[in-house]
């Protein structure tokens, strides 16, 4: 796609003009920060999707976190999947260390011992789901907490909700916007035979090529804006506004250098204008979430003052620039 002046509109707001990829990624090796339009295409480079989930499963064992999920899981006798992020933090590393060993340069190779911290970021939410009962989420909970007590876990079921947590697999979590990335799952512990290590949750049976690896072995992401998102309870509730998809989607954009489409640029800057960024600010579980998540708060006041044309666009570029500059810094 041509990124021309006819979008840099969503260019600037959504996070992709602000910093160069090779800046803060920890797989590069640039340590200056610099701004550039467009990010670094060797980010996005294709796999082969079935020779990336073969691999998945086998170097899920490389990773102390996971290793760490399963024998807590064990205890608690279910099954369990890493979600969205933590998902796809994993499943991009190893497409990137597929292609650092298939030739390409742009990978040190360093970078690819596994560890936890070069694959994940620290202040990261891990999401993970099972196909447990409450009483199983309450116990990994506990037993994940007191393992790490600087992450924060948080763990949905696939056929049941809990509290804030909707079931995976039910038409509240599959109604709301969301991406491809969002709606990935890597399972920790030993899939069943003849069953994939990765899925998605929009179609959770497709044991071949789900969305999920399909767009990620593309270094691809494509958004979900859904007809029905506004009639899901949490939706209904105030909870849910999608401005947050947004920005989880964006976050995703950046950090694993994805290709996004025409089609989900021109939706996203018609749900943009939509926004009543004055409402949002007295939406208490919104300001809880952005409180949390120091990106999401950045991306979220460079969309407002966009609306509002307070802020120059120099001045967006700087605060984003020295946001993720420190949290993706080289080390």
């Amino acid at each position: 796609m041509n990124f021309s002046s006819k979008y840099f509109l969503i260019l600037s707001i959504l996070v992709l003009s602000f910093v160069h990829l090779q800046s803060f990624s920890p797989l590069l090796g640039a340590p200056e920060y610099r701004f550039i339009s467009e990010p670094d295409p060797s980010l996005a480079a294709a796999v082969d999707s079935q020779k990336l989930k073969q691999e998945l499963k086998e170097r899920r064992s490389k990773v102390q976190l996971f290793q760490d999920i399963k024998s807590l899981a064990e205890k608690s006798g279910a099954r369990v999947w890493a979600l969205g992020g933590i998902a796809s933090s994993f499943v991009h590393y190893v497409r990137w260390d597929l292609l650092r060993e298939a030739g390409d340069k742009n990978f040190r190779p360093n970078k690819f011992d596994y560890s936890n911290v070069q694959i994940f970021s620290s202040d990261q939410d891990v999401d993970l789901v099972i196909d447990g009962d409450e009483a199983a989420a309450q116990k990994l909970e506990a037993l994940l907490q007191s393992t790490y007590p600087k992450l924060r876990f948080d763990v949905f079921l696939l056929n049941a909700d809990r509290v804030n947590k909707p079931a995976i697999l039910g038409k509240d979590f599959l109604e709301q916007y969301s991406d491809s990335h969002s709606l990935g799952l890597v399972e920790v512990t030993d899939p069943r035979e003849g069953e994939s290590v990765i899925r998605s949750a929009q179609d959770f049976s497709n044991q071949m090529e789900p969305v999920f690896l399909a767009e990620a072995a593309a270094g691809k992401i494509s958004f979900r804006m859904l007809v029905n998102h506004h009639e899901t309870s949490r939706a209904r509730a105030g909870l849910n506004p999608p401005v947050e998809a947004i920005i989880r989607y964006m976050i995703k954009v950046l950090q694993f250098g994805l290709s996004i489409s025409e089609t989900d640029i021109l939706e996203i800057q018609d749900l943009l204008r939509k926004v009543n960024f004055k409402e949002l600010k007295n939406n208490v579980e919104l300001a809880g979430w952005l409180a949390h998540s120091p990106c999401s708060q950045i991306a979220f006041t460079a969309f407002e003052s966009h609306q509002s044309k307070r802020a120059s666009q120099r001045n967006r570029l700087v605060e984003l620039s020295a946001l993720f500059s420190s949290k993706f810094r080289v080390q």
